[in-house]
């Protein structure tokens, strides 16, 4: 939905009860008001994200008055954008999370109001898609897994929250008192569902911490990564750019020599990231171990 958390007296837009819908400014596109302070919320289910395509911005630049903020699931609410005149026009945006706002501040002392139209945009509220090949996977009929673990191409998942933090070393050999390893990912459909996994583990439920060691490492110190498992490496989704330094994973920060997944938002799955074997960073990795199968005796299953 869509509403207001702050507006003086002045009505901004119209609350939307829906996954969709208009936000614009009072009077749009005619009057628009000399002095106003609005703020437009738009909040989704858990585990859902907003995208918000702007329409029309016509606004002041003496000040930026408008502004696009974010709630980033690390670091709570950043503003990702300033707006005024002609700027970001037809521009879309896309939270990290469930959570989107839009801030406008509107003084008499910008003189220039009197000729702005104001701004005109449209929301859409949407949760992560799995392509069609997550969707066609073989039969898993006559495999179980433990309570606690998800059963995915006839292997069992397990996301672990420790009571303390560990380090990747730590936590790759509480993974094998389960039996299990840190989990390797073969391929975009695995990678898929185990997005799936930390969105409900991560954003949904709040059981696992966004940082989660995986099972690859780099066994040579020379950026040869290796899965634990013994898995072929065939497939990565490295982030494009580490949000401290621009670059791109691996190595956008600084050198390290084990990987985790790092949810930063919850629409795309290319969240991996280099990280120190030694330092305990998070309480959280993932486990992988192969599913039981279950035969009638005497029989097959």
């Amino acid at each position: 939905m869509a509403r207001k958390t702050a507006c003086g007296n002045i009505r901004c837009g119209n609350p939307d009860q829906y996954r969709c819908g208009l936000i614009y400014t009072p009077g749009y596109p005619t009057v628009f008001p000399s002095s106003a302070y609005c703020v437009w919320t738009i909040d989704g289910p858990r585990g859902s994200y907003v995208t918000l395509l702007l329409l029309d911005v016509d606004l002041p630049c003496a000040s930026r008055v408008l502004q696009v903020r974010d709630r980033f699931l690390t670091v709570g609410w950043n503003t990702i954008h300033g707006l005024c005149r002609g700027e970001g026009e037809q521009k879309r945006y896309v939270s990290s999370s469930n959570e989107m706002r839009l801030v406008m501040l509107a003084t008499s002392h910008n003189t220039d109001f009197g000729d702005s139209r104001g701004f005109l945009a449209t929301f859409n509220v949407s949760t992560f898609s799995t392509s069609r090949q997550v969707k066609n996977i073989p039969a898993d009929a006559g495999f179980i897994c433990p309570c606690g673990w998800h059963l995915f191409r006839r292997n069992c998942y397990m996301t672990v929250r420790h009571h303390v933090p560990v380090n990747w070393e730590e936590s790759d050999v509480m993974c094998r008192e389960f039996g299990a390893n840190l989990t390797s990912v073969a391929d975009r459909a695995e990678m898929e569902f185990l997005h799936l996994l930390l969105v409900t583990n991560v954003v949904v439920k709040r059981i696992a911490d966004p940082m989660l060691f995986i099972g690859l490492y780099d066994v040579f110190l020379n950026r040869t990564f290796v899965w634990t498992d013994g898995t072929p490496v065939t497939y990565m989704d490295w982030s494009p750019m580490d949000v401290r330094t621009w670059f791109p994973q691996p190595d956008g920060a600084k050198i390290n020599y084990c990987v985790a997944i790092v949810m930063k938002n919850v629409w795309g799955t290319d969240q991996w990231y280099d990280e120190s074997c030694d330092e305990r960073a998070t309480r959280s990795f993932i486990c992988k171990r192969a599913a039981e199968h279950v035969t009638r005796p005497g029989g097959s299953a």
